[in-house]
């Protein structure tokens, strides 16, 4: 599912308009907004690491795993 990057950009745009008459009411809104918009974040951040393939071991970790009398 893709995020509606737009939308985000159209509720800053309200929340502006709403800042022009009412103060407190918008940043009620703008909080609002906020809460959504890091949800979306995180989702999005989750959604790349996911798909991301394995890093390959550091060195450490490969000499670690292998076994000792290979290491002598």
């Amino acid at each position: 599912m893709s995020i509606p990057w737009g939308d985000h950009l159209d509720l800053a745009r309200c929340v502006s308009l709403i800042g022009e008459n009412d103060l407190g009411e918008a940043t009620t809104a703008m909080g609002r907004c906020l809460f959504h918009l890091q949800r979306d974040l995180l989702l999005e951040t989750w959604s790349v690491r996911t798909e991301e393939p394995p890093m390959a071991l550091p060195c450490a970790q490969i000499c670690a795993k292998l076994p000792a009398d290979h290491l002598q």
